[in-house]
């Protein structure tokens, strides 16, 4: 029989949820060793050590009786077809240890978005400021308090959403997960500032976790946040790429051209001309293609993200293990 005072039986409970020994022993703080729950305190911290980290109910995990629990609000899911809610519960749990973390060290208070079309004017005022790109909307979320993140580090094969928007002790944090390098989250971003905005997690603990971001989306909520982001990157409530009387090129480079020429005119992202232009064509291959040839030597997303974080956020407000968990889940 396995003795109760060991790390076994909690590392069994979290395998139970999604996490194997490994991944939970790579969050876990570089000074812990698994012989400080060979004792009943050491079990106990242990325990709630690893509560926090993974949004376990403490008594579930620490109770030989019970089986381990998520700790989770309401969540809100705009789901595909083939997705059920449990299968994003491992990315959900990451992702509120993360927000939690950057919540805790913003260094300003929070203030509500703009609606959309006066965000697009104020950040178009300056004209130098030819269009709404990635780290420029990004930029805007920290300044008025929105912490940014981009979840890198799952268990293998766990399933993930294309973002979320959450409320943390009241306030909201955004965490994005795409691996695409340019271009697609863009549009994640401003659609969840449009779930903030739109008062769809104004609740502390409310989730709004989209599991595939659709422009044709029907439901309410998501209707709501697509027309958010499309006014404030386009100007427009829906926007599906180059005039539908323009002729589609079926090259990339063509593609890239043509977006080039309309977002110097209509001062709309030319990667998210591209991939709405794909997109309504259904011809993904297509706007890859495009994108290669526009992204030229920007830095990728990814990286703006992780830059962000790192220079946005006031690392004194966490301890050196907190500061570490969140480096580790952001791929800092």
């Amino acid at each position: 029989m396995t003795a109760l005072h060991s790390m076994t039986p909690l590392y069994a409970k979290l395998k139970q949820q999604g996490f194997t020994r490994q991944f939970v022993k790579g969050i876990l703080p570089d000074w812990w060793d698994d012989s400080i729950a060979n004792t009943a305190s050491g079990y106990q911290e242990a325990g709630m050590l690893l509560a926090k980290l993974f949004n376990i109910r403490p008594s579930t995990l620490l109770s030989e009786d019970l089986a381990p629990e998520f700790r989770f609000s309401a969540r809100r899911f705009k789901r595909n077809q083939c997705s059920e809610v449990a299968d994003l519960d491992q990315a959900c749990s990451l992702a509120m240890t993360a927000a939690k973390l950057a919540v805790q060290a913003m260094p300003n208070d929070y203030v509500k978005p703009d609606a959309a079309a006066e965000l697009r004017r104020s950040l178009l005022c300056n004209p130098d400021q030819r269009w709404i790109d990635f780290s420029t909307l990004l930029q805007y979320c920290w300044q008025i308090g929105i912490p940014v993140l981009h979840l890198s580090h799952l268990p293998t094969g766990a399933k993930k959403m294309d973002g979320l928007a959450v409320s943390v002790g009241g306030r909201p944090a955004i965490v994005l997960t795409s691996k695409r390098p340019h271009g697609y989250m863009l549009f994640h971003l401003a659609h969840e500032l449009g779930h903030i905005a739109e008062g769809h997690v104004d609740e502390d603990g409310a989730w709004a976790i989209d599991t595939e971001i659709d422009a044709a989306d029907e439901q309410e909520d998501e209707v709501a946040a697509n027309r958010y982001g499309f006014t404030v990157l386009t100007g427009e409530p829906a926007f599906k790429g180059l005039p539908e009387s323009a002729s589609i090129p079926r090259k990339g480079t063509d593609l890239a051209l043509a977006s080039m020429s309309m977002a110097s005119s209509r001062r709309i992202d030319p990667m998210h001309i591209a991939l709405a232009t794909a997109h309504c064509c259904k011809n993904f291959k297509l706007g890859g293609a495009a994108l290669l040839a526009l992204v030229k030597n920007r830095p990728d997303d990814i990286s703006v993200c992780t830059t962000m974080l790192e220079r946005q956020l006031n690392w004194e407000g966490l301890s050196d293990d907190e500061a570490a968990v969140l480096r580790k889940l952001t791929g800092m």
